[in-house]
């Protein structure tokens, strides 16, 4: 009985752990089933995530400009190759989900959206945009709004943005906002977009407005503070600093991380124009601090347009000049660095420093930008005036040596090799070693390179040749000689005082006539193009006029008129003096005209060009009448202000000159021209060298591939 009872207990035991069993292994495996399918979206979403957090480790933000609203949607913008394996990954996710799950019936509808989401945003990351809205379309086009509808429809709006179909953008975002059931995150991410449409559109009214609404909505406080800061940026750019300063405060204030570069650009920019005294404490603190020491050059900067805003200009270069030997990656701050310190030199009248800055600026900006013509040309007219200024510093040092006797000739040149440092200049530091200091005059290599340096400034290059002294025509019983460092490409009769190497008597009345028109180009120069009336006053003022020709004479003349008639150096004596002069004795020359007829308005740059083009289809068309045509430009040239206008107009004279009297009248009018107008000089030479190759050999030989001419001698 007791075994009987014993079976019959064995057997309904049984019966309950296989019921057990068959429970556990039916949940073990529905949970393996569940597990399964949410590990694969889950693992989507990882990769995903990896892959923008890549994109934002190698994105730096550009707060010269005003900030893109979204991040996430310009993460596409970077130069490099983006890491597209991980969107691919997420992508391939979806996809598994979706063919899996994705059955007739829609089997959880809400997981498919989610994988359906995920596809569109991996390919938006893709750049594949047309498959993303397709991905997307899927979510948007089902007959109930689910939970991410407005995500797939935030996208698929991203996506007309950068497909530069901004209006379509705005269009259906401003129809949904029509909608009366939008809850607060909804109205925060339209508006959002919305901001971002507009940005795109530089349309800064409707950007400051769609930020602020975007605001209202939000509780993301870095979006938040970064649409304040945008805002604040939109203001400047609009010239409301008033307002700029209140929301760059906004910035400064939010509970944002301290370390935030966006809060530090914020007090940097704030501080330009806060309400609030700003000493330089307040800088130097900034600079001081531990967490802003990758920021020092930016802190720099600023604090130099501080001191400049107050005219300590040395001061401001000084800082700005300290700022470049720091190691930083922001090339638009360096580029704005080397600006501000060629600008501060150009104003200073340092022309040599302001060019070298400018050069280096040069090769920062974008090649086709016009602003890179404009400065180009600046850098080609101070590499000019750097060159005369060097040349009249020889000449005068030759003038001034030439009135001195042997014996203070030689007291004069030992004074230079003689000179003791400037005690308050830190010698330059030497590294001093074995090798570099050995006992004997050959072992030491300090003495040696001073030795080459000292007889490279006595007597130049030499060639290694017996009696080298004697060599290249040298005249022994010269007054003088005089070197110059860096030989000519092209040197003319006047620059002949200056060959490399060769002693020469110097003819006092030449070099004068040099430096007359040395000043007079000068002159030209920094009224023309730099705007540096005090310059030119100064150099017009140097120059003997008994050298110029009477066009030069007189524009020189004009242009002092110009100064003394307007601007700081108003002297209105001055300007009648020399108004009375040019009418008294030079009553029909265009200088004359120009001062008489003060009261003629001068053209518009779109008149000039319509009348160039008028006068160059008279002259291809041969239907002018030379003595009007002539006429009609005399009436122009006094309306011009602009030199290069007047280059062309007076080219244009000549042109139509030519072609009624022929190339040898032309060539007179272009070297007449190459005297008045010294800063065409190459482009004029050239011509002219062309002509007379041709007048001389009635034939055109050119071997020179800078330039090609063409000469119609017969129509067929």
């Amino acid at each position: 009985m007791k075994l009987i009872m014993f079976i019959k207990g064995m057997v309904r035991s049984t019966k309950f752990l296989i019921y057990i069993f068959l429970i556990v292994f039916v949940s073990c495996d529905t949970m393996k089933k569940v597990t399964s399918k949410y590990n694969i979206l889950y693992n989507g979403n990882l990769f995903f995530d990896e892959g923008l957090n890549n994109l934002k480790q190698d994105y730096n933000e550009n707060f010269w400009e005003i900030l893109p609203v979204i991040v996430d949607n310009n993460l596409l913008n970077l130069d490099d190759e983006y890491p597209t394996n991980n969107f691919i990954k997420s992508e391939d996710k979806a996809i598994k989900v979706i063919q899996k799950k994705g059955v007739i019936k829609n089997e959880n509808t809400n997981h498919i959206n989610q994988a359906y989401l995920l596809l569109g945003k991996s390919r938006f990351f893709d750049q594949r945009y047309i498959s993303s809205i397709q991905a997307l379309n899927y979510i948007l086009k089902q007959d109930k709004k689910s939970e991410i509808w407005y995500d797939a429809f935030f996208w698929r709006n991203l996506i007309h943005i950068n497909l530069e179909q901004v209006e379509t953008a705005i269009e259906n975002l401003k129809n949904e906002l029509k909608s009366s059931n939008l809850n607060k995150s909804e109205k925060e991410l339209i508006h959002l977009c919305l901001s971002e449409a507009y940005s795109k559109n530089n349309d800064h009214k409707n950007l400051i407005k769609h930020l602020n609404l975007y605001n209202k909505f939000s509780n993301d406080k870095v979006q938040k503070a970064r649409s304040n800061f945008i805002i604040a940026q939109s203001y400047v750019q609009s010239d409301k600093t008033d307002s700029a300063a209140i929301f760059f405060k906004k910035v400064i204030n939010s509970k944002i991380s301290r370390f935030s570069e966006i809060k530090l650009d914020a007090i940097l920019k704030e501080s330009l124009f806060a309400d609030y005294n700003i000493d330089d404490g307040f800088y130097k603190k900034l600079l001081n601090q531990p967490r802003n020491l990758n920021s020092k050059p930016k802190i720099q900067f600023y604090y130099a347009l501080y001191l400049q805003n107050l005219n300590k200009v040395d001061d401001a270069k000084n800082i700005l000049t300290s700022s470049l030997n720091s190691d930083f990656d922001d090339k638009e701050l360096r580029k704005r660095i080397y600006e501000k310190l060629y600008y501060i030199n150009l104003g200073q009248r340092n022309y040599e420093f302001a060019n070298n800055y400018l050069d280096t600026l040069l090769g920062q900006i974008d090649k086709s930008s016009s602003k890179f013509f404009k400065l180009n040309l600046n850098s080609e007219k101070l590499s000019e005036i750097a060159a005369l200024q060097k040349e009249n510093a020889k000449i005068d040092s030759i003038i001034f040596t030439s009135s001195l006797d042997s014996i203070s000739l030689m007291n004069y040149q030992n004074s230079f090799l003689e000179k003791k440092p400037d005690k308050a200049k830190k010698p330059a530091k030497i590294t001093i070693n074995n090798k570099l200091t050995g006992t004997y005059y050959f072992e030491n290599s300090v003495a040696m390179d001073r030795g080459k340096l000292e007889f490279n400034r006595v007597w130049g290059n030499i060639a290694r040749v017996d009696n080298w002294r004697y060599e290249n025509n040298l005249n022994v019983s010269a007054n003088f000689y005089v070197r110059e460092t860096e030989p000519k490409p092209k040197q003319t009769l006047e620059q002949e005082v200056f060959r490399k190497d060769k002693i020469v008597n110097v003819d006092l009345d030449s070099l004068d006539n040099i430096l007359s028109k040395n000043n007079y180009k000068i002159g030209i120069y920094t009224f023309e193009y730099f705007d540096d009336t005090k310059s030119s006053e100064e150099y017009f003022n140097k120059v003997n006029y008994g050298y110029l020709t009477e066009d030069q004479y007189l524009q020189s003349r004009f242009y002092l008129y110009k100064i003394y008639n307007s601007g700081s150096k108003k002297d209105i004596t001055a300007a009648n003096r020399i108004k009375d002069e040019l009418t008294k004795n030079y009553d029909n020359s265009i200088y004359t005209k120009k001062i008489n007829e003060e009261d003629l308005t001068t053209l518009k740059p779109n008149e000039i060009d319509s009348l160039k083009v008028s006068i160059k289809k008279n002259i291809k068309s041969g239907n002018f009448i030379l003595s009007q045509l002539k006429l009609k430009i005399d009436s122009i040239l006094p309306l011009l202000n602009n030199r290069q206008d007047q280059f062309e107009m007076t080219i244009l004279q000549a042109e139509s000159s030519a072609n009624l009297k022929g190339i040898d009248k032309y060539l007179l009018d272009l070297k007449k021209i190459n005297q008045n107008y010294p800063e065409f000089t190459d482009e004029l030479e050239l011509r002219i060298k062309a002509l007379e190759n041709y007048v001389k050999s009635k034939s055109i030989k050119i071997k020179d591939e800078k330039y090609v001419c063409f000469f119609i001698l017969n129509e067929d």
